[in-house]
């Protein structure tokens, strides 16, 4: 059960008896007053299990029971230690991506690509490729184990979490089963290490937190150790991953939920005055910048009016609620094939575009406020625009 933020108050698991489903025991979670801060988490409904957490003055956790978390100036995890024992450190590279982590006096490097997928793993005792990853986009599909010179396959499931490994004969090298907020049971006596987990996530043995770019997450409790980046643009919980529905929506940087989408005929209404607001405040900025279509602009003026953010790749492939046109309307999604801007439609002159909104993503969502965030600007028949209308369920 939730309460009206997300926050998670109770779990109930359940066990089979006489072929029918009974509640076994239902664990409560208790947070301090006014906030969204989780106080403890009581494993086992006994109160012997008890899990405390506790906050510094900016909401980063920085103590679970006995195990200490330390941070840098941008609020990066840096070490982990327990009972006065380091259990890890970490660094991090400009762009905030995790480029090494040290435990037990033995380092291991990482590897990214400009996506900020992890590309391989390094010795960073002689900087020798240990394991190398290979992608489709953003879908992992294949391990290359450098020291056996095999190769070995990801079998994943819905959002891409791996359920299997398999080798070039087809045998299960490693296997996992999950809760549904990315805990992990994996199959007794496996071959191989495998350490990816939900879109984004690389589990860390030591602290059994997943690493997702921006921020850690507790699989334990569907909850991130620090509180979002971008502050309230990101939601009114600051800790909840992917809306805490974790079935529908998945979080790939730690910042901004996505999912599998089908818009209601509702929320395209809802779209639509979005688009009439924005339009109507009468901004205008010069330089358009936007490289994708970005649904925070749009649930800033409508919360909850799209459930996350398309590509261009994405849209061109057909995925999300958009379906290629030829007759554009107010409300339809235009990608300007050249340089790849997308635009969301809010005027037409002649049967042609001519007025647009979208949001500064050039280098990711702003953290601004209302009037700086949106822009909106003309453009004319060029040849090189395609339409997509917001697709209803059935369309």
């Amino acid at each position: 059960t939730y309460d009206g933020n997300g926050n998670r108050q109770t779990q109930s698991f359940n066990k089979n008896e006489q072929n029918r489903s009974v509640i076994e025991r239902t664990e409560p979670f208790e947070y301090t007053a006014n906030t969204n801060r989780l106080n403890y988490y009581n494993k086992m409904a006994d109160n012997l299990h008890r899990t405390y957490y506790t906050y510094d003055l900016v909401g980063n956790i920085i103590q679970i029971n006995n195990r200490i978390f330390l941070y840098n100036h941008d609020k990066q995890l840096t070490q982990v230690t327990e009972g006065g024992v380091p259990l890890a450190s970490y660094t991090y590279n400009g762009l905030r991506q995790r480029v090494s982590k040290t435990v037990n006096s033995t380092t291991t490097l990482f590897l990214h690509d400009f996506d900020g997928n992890i590309i391989a793993e390094a010795d960073g005792a002689t900087g020798a490729i240990t394991k190398e990853y290979l992608y489709s986009g953003s879908t992992r599909l294949a391990m290359v184990d450098l020291a056996s010179g095999k190769i070995f396959h990801y079998l994943n499931g819905k959002h891409g979490t791996p359920q299997s490994l398999v080798d070039e004969n087809n045998v299960p090298v490693w296997s996992a089963q999950y809760y549904p907020f990315g805990e992990a049971e994996i199959a007794e006596n496996p071959i191989v290490e495998q350490n990816f987990r939900f879109p984004g996530q690389y589990y860390d043995n030591e602290s059994g937190l997943h690493y997702n770019w921006h921020r850690y997450y507790d699989p334990t409790t569907g909850r991130y150790l620090t509180p979002d980046p971008i502050g309230l643009d990101g939601g009114m919980n600051l800790f909840a991953y992917a809306g805490a529905n974790p079935v529908m929506a998945t979080d790939q940087n730690g910042l901004c939920p996505s999912g599998t989408y089908e818009a209601t005929a509702d929320e395209v209404a809802k779209i639509l005055g979005a688009a009439n607001q924005i339009a109507g405040q009468g901004l205008s900025y010069a330089n358009i910048v936007c490289n994708q279509f970005v649904a925070r602009s749009i649930n800033k003026a409508f919360p909850g009016a799209l459930a996350r953010e398309f590509t261009v790749g994405e849209i061109k492939s057909g995925k999300g609620p958009f379906q290629l046109t030829t007759s554009p309307t107010i409300g339809n999604v235009a990608l300007l094939a050249d340089p790849g801007h997308v635009v969301f439609v809010t005027g037409l002159r002649g049967g042609q575009v001519s007025q647009f909104i979208g949001s500064q993503t050039s280098t990711g969502p702003k953290e601004v406020n209302l009037p700086d965030y949106y822009w909106q600007g003309k453009f004319s028949k060029n040849g090189n625009v395609q339409f997509y209308t917001i697709c209803l369920p059935g369309c």
